[in-house]
């Protein structure tokens, strides 16, 4: 998460934080939490997150990017760990066999020692990340600026453009990296240009 709920605000206009009134990310989920709470109420921390990640964050972001993704290419996906069999034995074990410390997918990991080296299965986790901070820095210069700073969507009122620009001037002089923070509200600006106001 990018954005969580106290820097947030920080970021949106008074006008959209009046309008919103309070509501959080907390009430998109809190439906979710309640049920598994009444349903299991003896799940741990691990289940209900678990729980949580296959009713929201599965469908509406994973297996939708590798669908689009794939199809846009003429590539089939497949997801064999989603098999429904083995969700449900998944779902069966004890936490000890699932985290160990800080390591996840435990039982894989032991199950894949006599096939993979020791190195590669215990290594941390890399994402396939770009060069955001530079790209911010050196590289974009006035284009962030007209997609972001001069968006079109900046007559809907719904960022605080001055913290943005000073977000962007702390990020350019180096006093904080707020990369990826820049890049989530460019991301925004250029789906919004895209969709819903061309320019």
């Amino acid at each position: 998460m990018v954005y969580d709920e106290t820097f947030e605000p920080r970021v949106l206009s008074q006008s959209l934080r009046e309008r919103m009134n309070g509501l959080s990310s907390l009430h998109v989920v809190e439906p979710y939490l309640k049920r598994i709470e009444q349903e299991r109420p003896q799940s741990d921390f691990l289940a209900r997150m678990t729980y949580l990640e296959l009713k929201l964050r599965l469908p509406e972001l994973l297996l939708m990017r590798v669908d689009k993704i794939t199809m846009a290419t003429s590539v089939e996906a497949r997801v064999p760990f989603l098999d429904h069999h083995l969700v449900e034995y998944a779902l069966s074990l004890p936490r000890s066999l699932k985290v160990e410390g800080t390591s996840g997918k435990h039982i894989l990991k032991r199950a894949l020692e006599d096939i993979l080296p020791h190195d590669l299965l215990y290594e941390p986790k890399r994402g396939f990340g770009a060069p955001v901070r530079e790209w911010f820095r050196e590289g974009l210069g006035g284009w962030f600026d007209d997609h972001l700073i001069n968006s079109t969507m900046r007559k809907r009122d719904l960022l605080d453009y001055g913290f943005v620009a000073r977000m962007l001037e702390e990020h350019r002089s180096r006093k904080h990296d707020w990369g990826f923070h820049l890049w989530a509200l460019l991301n925004l600006s250029l789906w919004y240009e895209r969709w819903i106001d061309r320019r």
